[in-house]
């Protein structure tokens, strides 16, 4: 990606306005993660740059950095940033803040009043056609069948199908 586009201002702002600055920076100082001395890359920054790639999917992270930071006074400066630093924020950031952002902004569709969506207090979700990977040990592959090329040769981990109703088995 080489025009600031657009489409990219939008994915931005979408992302600025679901994830408020004010969001952050309550999760930040929660989870004790603001940083003690001047950064380059600011816990806050690090928090956008970790959920932007959610929007950025095919960028590479330095264009998803570059992205971030363009119209940011000194934003060109950041651009400078190698990957290894970009990891090294991560790991100083921790999941923790991530999990309060996200808690923050998910929630149910359903109220307290909605049909069929409770049972005996507890929220139901369903599971349809789901399958989960499994580990890729010897007794998972001989409980668990796996993906399979066209030709039955099986490749990659053993899977838990979650089916909507009973099996022939």
């Amino acid at each position: 990606m080489t025009e600031w586009g657009a489409g990219q201002r939008v994915r931005i702002g979408i992302l600025t306005k679901v994830f408020t600055a004010e969001l952050v920076d309550a999760a930040i100082a929660k989870h004790d993660r603001a940083e003690r001395r001047r950064r380059l890359l600011p816990t806050r920054l690090v928090v956008y740059f970790v959920l932007a790639p959610c929007l950025f999917a095919r960028e590479p992270y330095e264009e998803v950095l570059r992205v971030l930071t363009s119209g940011i006074p000194g934003g060109r400066a950041l651009t400078q940033v190698h990957r290894s630093s970009l990891c090294r924020a991560r790991t100083r950031l921790g999941e923790d803040v991530l999990e309060a952002v996200f808690r923050q902004v998910t929630g149910s569709l359903a109220t307290p009043t909605t049909p069929g969506a409770w049972w005996r207090g507890l929220r139901l979700l369903a599971l349809d056609g789901n399958q989960f990977d499994l580990p890729d040990s010897t007794s998972n592959g001989d409980t668990f069948d796996g993906p399979s090329t066209t030709g039955g040769v099986p490749f990659g981990f053993p899977q838990l199908p979650m089916h909507d109703g009973p099996t022939d088995e």
